[in-house]
């Protein structure tokens, strides 16, 4: 794949029925558009993704495409190897093509440490970029599961904890200036079952850590 051993036409019709089905299920467009593991910038991949941008939407009304572009700050071979699958090329490529795309990333970690150690470095990446605009931070919160095939499902349990605590949204209140937009503001409204504080924490964690990846099918594009 990363050298052009791949039919460009049938990754074409894969972004474009991921994108149906998006859609379909959320009933709107996606705010932006990436890949799992940093897919979408790839060689034949990055292409196909920014066509169906293009083409599908209207110029103003068109999401983002992420370009997994680690800060400087970011130093190690992980953020070299994540820069080096493509994101300086989907940089160059999105704006011929009048696509919006992020700047920048960070978030990148080695899924090490607790709660309260991904919240002080969530506080050095805020740091970083604070001045900044078009940054997008990763993270990967989830529930802890049984789940052999995942290897990072502890870290993941993790995020969650820091993400839905009171201290991420007072970090962010902190920090920087949050503007929530309309996916936001459901998300907040619709948590019926949680408390303020809880609800406060999703909404900012849904506010910056906008990881809004393909939800479906994500492996069809591998």
């Amino acid at each position: 794949m990363l050298f052009g051993q791949i039919d460009p036409i049938g990754v074409r019709a894969e972004v474009d029925r991921q994108l149906d089905l998006f859609e379909a299920h959320w009933q709107a467009p996606p705010d932006h558009v990436d890949g799992h593991q940093h897919i979408q910038q790839f060689p034949m991949l990055r292409r196909a993704v920014v066509e169906a941008v293009q083409h599908r939407y209207p110029r103003h009304q068109r999401p983002w495409v992420r370009v997994s572009q680690p800060v400087a700050q970011q130093r190690g071979f992980k953020p070299w190897l994540i820069a080096y699958m493509g994101a300086s090329a989907l940089a160059q490529m999105a704006p011929r093509k009048e696509v919006p795309a992020s700047q920048a990333l960070v978030g990148i970690t080695d899924f090490q440490g607790d709660a309260q150690a991904w919240l002080a470095q969530a506080r050095t990446w805020l740091g970083w970029v604070s001045n900044r605009s078009g940054v997008v931070m990763m993270c990967h919160p989830g529930w802890l599961q049984e789940d052999a095939s995942d290897p990072i499902a502890e870290a993941r349990a993790r995020e969650h904890e820091a993400l839905a605590g009171p201290q991420w949204p007072a970090l962010l209140q902190q920090m920087l200036h949050l503007t929530v937009n309309q996916t936001d503001r459901w998300l907040a409204g619709n948590a019926a079952n949680l408390d303020p504080n809880q609800q406060l924490a999703l909404q900012g964690a849904q506010t910056t850590c906008f990881y809004l990846a393909w939800v479906v099918s994500c492996y069809g594009v591998l």
